[in-house]
């Protein structure tokens, strides 16, 4: 567990560099303190649990964002927004704080596929193709309520700051069952039903992204689920996995659907958090 608690130490020394104060009530100095205890704890006893596993993996998400933003330009702006609300991803209220976060895992992610492929810009993260840029505004889904505004916010968001092509990219995790993960027999059966959810999702609401995507530069919509997965058979038994799909818009000039081919390419190689 030595791992568990240098991970959150460098965490809380990325704040003290930056001279932020943590909130003591904030989910992420929550995090950070269960998790130096943890790590304190299981050093003398040896001993782990299994809400102390997903402790550990809760911890591994926020660090890999985290540890991108040293030396960034907007470093004060996103660790400043992460200490607002909670951080716990099997819960299901509504969070600034994972709102930002799954910016930072998009823009991480696209850049370990690509390395310099993203930047954090607007709309929320650009994406820079061969010969074309593609804007990606990010929304986390709560609840299937409402659920055309959001399309609409990210639609405008897309148009007032982005000059070319768009995405948009929902988290769709907090549609799952509160404090649940995902079991399965094996890895590949997570993702099975993770890439699953995300088909669901997207074809369930296909007909109000063709309405709303419609007559503007974007392109498709983007599912990502993540979550902690526990695995029967094989191991490690309890892992982070992510899965991403993507639905492209009908009808698409010649520049568009080079994007959307470039961009299956690299969700394609998208397999785990």
């Amino acid at each position: 567990m030595s791992e568990l608690g240098d991970r959150a130490s460098e965490i809380d020394d990325l704040y003290k560099a930056e001279g932020i104060k943590l909130h003591p009530q904030s989910g992420l100095t929550e995090l950070i303190n269960g998790a130096l205890e943890l790590a304190s704890s299981s050093n003398k006893t040896g001993q782990v649990a299994e809400g102390d596993i997903l402790l550990g993996l809760h911890l591994e998400r926020v660090h890999k964002a985290l540890m991108l933003l040293r030396g960034h330009a907007k470093r004060q702006h996103y660790l400043r927004k992460l200490c607002t609300g909670d951080l716990r991803f099997m819960n299901r209220t509504p969070s600034p704080a994972r709102n930002s976060l799954f910016e930072l895992e998009v823009w991480r992610s696209l850049n370990e596929l690509r390395a310099g492929a993203a930047e954090l810009d607007e709309p929320d993260v650009m994406l820079r193709l061969p010969s074309m840029n593609v804007g990606v505004a990010c929304k986390k889904i709560y609840s299937k309520a409402n659920f055309s505004k959001t399309v609409s916010n990210a639609v405008k968001q897309i148009r007032a700051n982005c000059p070319g092509l768009g995405i948009v990219a929902f988290s769709i995790e907090d549609l799952f069952p509160e404090g649940e993960g995902v079991g399965a027999d094996t890895f590949d059966g997570a993702a099975d039903f993770l890439s699953g959810q995300c088909h669901n999702f997207l074809a369930e609401h296909q007909d109000m992204f063709i309405k709303y995507f419609k007559g503007s530069d974007i392109v498709g919509a983007l599912a990502v689920a993540s979550t902690i997965v526990d695995i029967r058979i094989e191991k490690p038994r309890y892992s982070n996995m992510q899965q991403w799909l993507l639905w492209s818009a009908p009808e698409l000039n010649e520049n568009a659907q080079n994007a959307v081919s470039h961009l299956r390419k690299l969700i394609g190689q998208v397999k785990s958090a």
